[in-house]
């Protein structure tokens, strides 16, 4: 049987799927076609609705509300026809035809007929289609448009409503059929149709009115004029020409049956308050004979709420005004089963007969995951044959597809709200594409495409189109169009397994093998940029748009390593971010991180975790790939993760889309639609990220795990679990050694170790990591190589240890305590006091050197005490031990060392010299580190003879009362030397040899006598030096009293003269060095000369001051006596100069000696001319 004898109607019959509310083509069709569904009858529904009409003086506004589909315009359209029953199909009202519909219900079929029995008139309109015919000026469109539809069906000017008004006044004349017939017989127009431009010929009606009114043409022209221009009208207007209609048509209602009225308001505050102000009027004035009925895609709640939150406004009347009704889709689907999909009895037993053959397949078969909000829900084999060739999710699916097409304007003009009239037509285009098919071909979901191709906007066809000329692959075609129509579907994963059910031509075709063929035709159509892979696995039709932003991302460049880079940012951040694995509080390592053979950071690592994951190339699902991989990486734990087909395509897909969609969305100048594109493709890009690392994630949790070339176990379940038990079992086989370690060190432990005594709290005995360290050291010293503890430290936390840096510290010390090793830093053996402080700096770990002690006799023992003894004066070194003999030694050096320090210091003489190569001596033992001075008994010795020979006999002296003398003695030689050059030299030879001498406390009687002869030598020197030079400076002193010019002075004059003198006779009287005395005649001479020079210069400005004086006198021109010349000329008489005899010898002579008399004659006459001069310029000429 072919699916086109299946059905009871004939299925090739023209049927209208896009109801049109205001279209009366096939009337009686759609009337008798109708379908009243079982949703409509529920009791909230059509019984209410007609309930309500039958109660006179109700509430009667409606508000219906449903999805795209739900058929609320289609039962807009049939219930204005049935109220108004003026309409007949075969000879039979529609109302009865109606009733009958829902005769199931006989309380609604009475209910119907009831409501039926009253006259109505129905006003039918699209607001939103109407909108466009409305002048754009119009200040309240909802009631322009009300006003509009209100004349057309009185048949009145429907664009022109102050005309309308006109003819409204001619008709309460009763002269509106004769202004018609009048127009007609006058101008041979019919007056309808000259009504449109009525306003050119305005002069032709004014005849008219003229002619009714008995007035002159003039001033009904004006009358007319006036009424046009002057026309306005409000609500209460219009409402008052509703109830002036109905109250000339006595128990008539009026019913105004709105379509798209939600669409219509959108979010204009506006438009819902007029609407409101109309509904509450119509109720109020006209007693409920008038009222409304409209429909819209959301209730009236939503449309409320929306608004009153958008404005804050009170919408709570209109709320009480209308009765909300609302139809689901499973109104539309019963449509399509009813009008279309009804079988015949042979069809149906063949349908139910394949419905028990595959109902098990069928339940599982058409489930589409949990993220789907579609599924088959087969309850009987009679859903089975109702929606047969279609499967039962798919008119649902459809619906939805269409609804967000629209909403994504994909439709053209008009159409664009097509779907809300057209799974009906849809449903049947498909369903004549299979009618030729036999009844085992189930609908593939790509032909629904078919039903919506002519209306689609033109680009979005030719992407179409364009598939079908080039692709030239059927399959990959239907794939694309599946993935149109589920582009803006929400809750349907289009994953490859979800479009090949979509695309099963059975029930019982082979599915594997048809989604090997889909995921082909992916590929395909993603390589050419049809499609896109979005990050959950699905795929997404494109755009033109899409398709030129997703060829730049498949362009974009990648360096080498950007998905290597990203895959560890993801297994770092995301999937495991432990860096540590701790096997006891102490015992916590670190570890290098490597994915697919990259290392993830610098430096290296004893152990590491290395996942592998389907990108790195490596043949995962080969054992023995996997094994020689891991066996290649010691040290490592290999985590393998399982296969994943399309890993490194969505890796890079990723990386790609991060790059070049961040550079385009940061241009941010490409237009609004092209930057949301780029903003969602951005979100889908964020989504494959994290669809990404939820497989590395499920794949990391089942992740085969490897250790040198071995696949281990573990028993753990959860990821972090299982990676860290395989971590400890990689430490654990990497460090063999780390078992030694069976205490947790910590630093109290170190401290205790170093401060205790008694080694016993600790063992006190060697054990196996003690060995181990030891042997280490023992091995570096037999190399020559040194064993520093930072190195140690290093050494031990690798290699086959894994020792952390306390364990290794400790156990170092441990040796110590046990004699077997000692500490040296900067060539000097570490002091136990300073060991915990050495240890724990990390920069002192670096020069802080090990050495192996060697094993130390009793007898060694008791000789370096001894020694001790011997050395430090007979004092008893108290300590046993080799170690701490050996130490006492070295403090006791070091005091010894100080104590010969600080005399060599403080007595730097001869005599003292022994003490450096003693301190020298101490100094170089006392460097020694454990156990060097057991090997030093001889240099020990010597340093024992020297101090009783050498040190001793000069510490007692310097302790002893000779001690004085011979600093006497010294300070005389270093504090007096400039008069000594003045002394005897043989006591100036004795007392140097005794300063000099190694052993001077011998002869400081001696000294005592020699210094005291010395001393008085001085003295007396001193007393003859200092007399002589006072005889001196008086002499000069008086010689200067003595000149004609000195009582000339003035007394500041004077003071000065006196004082160099003062002066110089104090300077004789405290001068203590005999040379210093005898120089004192030149520094008298030259201070005698100083006051000549300084006394010449006052006489000097004496003179020059009184000859100003004289001329000043001479100047006044006075008439004195002669007596009075004569005094002024002995006041102005100037003073004496003086000059000593070497300025006044001083001769300018041309020979350097005298040879011959006539050389004598000659000087003695310059001489004589010199002198001369000098007695001519008023100078006197001292001799002395």
């Amino acid at each position: 049987m072919k699916q086109q004898d299946s059905y009871t109607q004939d299925i090739t019959r023209e049927i209208d799927g896009v109801i049109k509310a205001e279209s009366d083509k096939d009337l009686g069709k759609e009337v008798s076609e109708f379908v009243v569904t079982a949703e409509l009858m529920r009791p909230g529904l059509l019984p209410n609705l007609f309930k309500g009409l039958e109660q006179d003086g109700s509430n009667n506004c409606i508000w219906i509300s449903g999805d795209f589909g739900s058929g609320k315009s289609h039962l807009l359209k049939i219930l204005s026809y049935v109220l108004e029953n003026n309409l007949e199909v075969d000879g039979e009202k529609c109302a009865r035809i109606f009733a009958k519909k829902c005769s199931q219900d006989f309380e609604l079929e009475k209910a119907v007929r009831d409501a039926c029995s009253v006259p109505t008139v129905s006003i039918l309109f699209n607001i939103q289609k109407n909108l466009d015919a409305i002048a754009k000026n119009a200040i309240d469109p909802v009631l322009a448009i009300f006003l509009k539809m209100f004349n057309k069906r009185l048949g009145y000017d429907e664009k022109k409503p102050a005309i309308a008004e006109i003819e409204r006044y001619f008709e309460s004349q009763g002269k509106y059929e004769w202004l018609k017939e009048e127009y007609r017989s006058r101008y041979g127009k019919e007056w309808t149709a000259e009504r449109p431009s009525i306003y050119l010929k305005l002069d032709k009606l004014a005849a008219i009115f003229a002619d009714m009114e008995s007035i002159d043409q003039t001033t009904a022209l004006s009358n007319l004029k006036t009424q046009i221009d002057n026309y306005t009208i409000d609500t209460d207007g219009f409402v008052k020409l509703v109830k002036d209609y109905l109250d000339k048509r006595s128990g008539t209602r009026l019913i105004f049956f709105v379509d798209e009225v939600g669409q219509f308001i959108g979010n204009d505050v506006h438009r819902m308050l007029s609407l409101q102000t109309i509904a509450e009027c119509l109720g109020d004035m006209c007693l409920n004979r008038a009222s409304i009925m409209v429909t819209s895609q959301m209730d009236m709640n939503a449309v409320i709420g929306d608004l009153t939150n958008r404005q804050k406004y009170d919408f709570s009347r209109i709320m009480a005004r209308f009765k909300p009704l609302t139809l689901t889709s499973a109104n539309a689907d019963e449509v399509v089963h009813r009008r279309l999909l009804e079988k015949t009895p042979e069809a149906k037993g063949l349908l139910e007969h394949e419905y028990e053959k595959h109902h098990n397949i069928l339940r599982s078969l058409f489930q589409f995951g949990e993220d789907s909000q579609f599924k088959s829900n087969y309850r009987s084999a009679d859903d089975f044959v109702i929606n047969f060739p279609f499967v039962d999710y798919q008119l649902n699916l459809i619906q939805q597809s269409i609804i967000n097409l629209s909403k994504n304007n994909a439709f053209a003009g008009e159409k664009n709200s097509v779907g809300e009239r057209s799974l009906l037509a849809i449903a049947h285009d498909v369903a004549n594409l299979y009618k030729d098919c036999d009844m085992t071909r189930i609908v593939q979901f790509s032909d629904m495409y078919e039903g919506l191709e002519s209306q689609l906007q033109t680009k979005i066809r030719s992407d179409i189109q364009q598939a079908e000329r080039t692709l030239g692959d059927e399959l990959a075609l239907k794939v694309l169009k599946t993935l149109f129509l589920l582009k803006y579907v929400a809750g349907f994963p289009t994953t490859v397994d979800n479009l090949t059910k979509l695309l099963l031509p059975t029930v019982d075709a082979d599915f594997q093998q048809l989604r090997s063929r889909v995921q082909e035709a992916l590929n395909k159509l993603m390589r050419q940029s049809y499609i896109e892979k979005g990050a959950k696995d699905d795929y997404h039709f494109q755009t033109n748009e899409e398709k030129d932003i997703e060829n730049e991302i498949k362009n974009q460049e990648l360096s080498p390593d950007a998905v290597s880079r990203e895959l560890m940012k993801m297994f770092r951040d995301e999937i495991f971010s432990d860096n540590k694995i701790s096997l006891s509080p102490k015992k916590v390592f670190g570890f290098g991180r490597y994915v697919d053979d990259q290392k993830d950071g610098g430096g290296e690592s004893d152990i590491n975790i290395h996942f592998v994951t389907p990108n790195s190339g490596l043949n995962i699902t080969d054992v023995e790939a996997r094994q020689t991989f891991s066996f290649q990486h010691p040290g490592h734990l290999c985590v393998v993760l399982p296969p994943d087909q399309y890993l490194p395509e969505d890796l890079s897909m990723f990386k790609k889309a991060d790059s070049c969609l961040s550079r385009l969305f940061n241009s941010g100048d490409d237009g609004t639609y092209r930057q949301q594109i780029i903003a969602d493709k951005r979100q889908i890009n964020r989504r494959r990220r994290e669809n990404i690392v939820t497989r590395l994630t499920e794949g990391t949790k089942v992740a085969r795990l490897f250790l040198n070339g071995t696949e281990i176990n573990v028993r753990a379940s959860e990821l972090k679990a299982r990676l860290v038990e395989g971590m400890t079992q990689l430490i654990k086989q990497v460090y063999i050694n780390l078992e030694m370690i069976d205490v947790d060190f910590d630093d109290d432990m170190l401290k205790q170790i170093i401060n205790e005594q008694n080694t016993g709290f600790w063992g006190g005995t060697m054990d196996a990591a003690m060995t181990e360290v030891f042997n280490k050291v023992n091995r570096n010293k037999n190399l020559s190589i040194r064993s520093i503890v930072g190195e140690l430290v290093k050494d031990f936390k690798g290699g086959t240890y894994g020792w952390y840096e306390m364990a290794t510290l400790c156990v170092l010390v441990k040796l110590y305590k046990l004699d077997r090793i000692s500490f040296r830093s900067g060539g000097n053996t570490v002091d136990e006091r300073d060991l915990y402080r050495s240890l724990t700096n990390s920069n002192s770990r670096q020069t802080l050197i090990v050495d192996v002690e060697e094993t130390i006799s009793q007898s060694q023992i008791s000789t370096l005490k001894k020694l001790y003894r011997d050395l430090f004066d007979d004092e008893t070194c108290m300590v046993q031990g080799a170690r701490e003999v050996h130490t006492a030694f070295i403090q006791r050096l070091n005091s010894e060392i100080q104590n010969a320090r600080e005399a060599a210091r403080n007595n730097v003489y001869a005599f003292a010299e022994p003490l450096a190569g003693y301190i020298t001596a101490l100094t170089e033992l006392s460097r020694l580190v454990y156990p060097g001075l057991y090997s030093k008994k001889e240099e020990i010795e010597d340093a024992i003879d020297t101090k009783e020979d050498k040190v001793e006999p000069i510490l007692t002296f310097i302790d002893s009362p000779q001690f004085s003398i011979f600093s006497n003695l010294n300070q005389l030689l270093t504090g007096n030397q400039a008069n000594l050059t003045y002394v005897e030299p043989t006591l100036m030879t004795t007392l140097t040899d005794i300063h000099k001498s190694p052993e001077p406390w011998k002869r400081m009687e001696e000294a005592k006598s020699t210094r005291a002869k010395v001393n008085e030598e001085i003295s007396r020197r001193q007393e003859e030096e200092r007399t002589r030079a006072l005889a001196e400076i008086s002499s000069k002193h008086e010689t200067v009293k003595a000149l004609p010019a000195y009582e000339s002075l003035k007394p500041d004059q004077l003071r000065q003269i006196e004082t160099i003198f003062t002066a110089m006779e104090e300077g004789v009287r405290q001068e203590r060095f005999i040379g210093n005395l005898i120089a004192y005649s030149a520094q008298v001479f030259d201070r005698y000369n100083t006051c000549l020079d300084t006394i010449n210069h006052w006489v000097d400005e004496a003179n020059r001051a009184a000859a100003a004086s004289t001329a000043a006198s001479s100047g006044t021109g006075s008439t004195g006596t002669s007596s009075s010349a004569s005094a002024s000329s002995s006041a102005s008489r100037p003073i004496r100069r003086a000059v000593n005899k070497q300025k006044a010898f001083a001769v300018n002579y041309q020979k350097t000696m005298l040879e011959t008399k006539e050389d004598v004659d000659d000087y003695l006459a310059a001489l004589r001319t010199r002198l001369m001069k000098l007695i001519d310029e008023d100078t006197n000429i001292m001799l002395n």
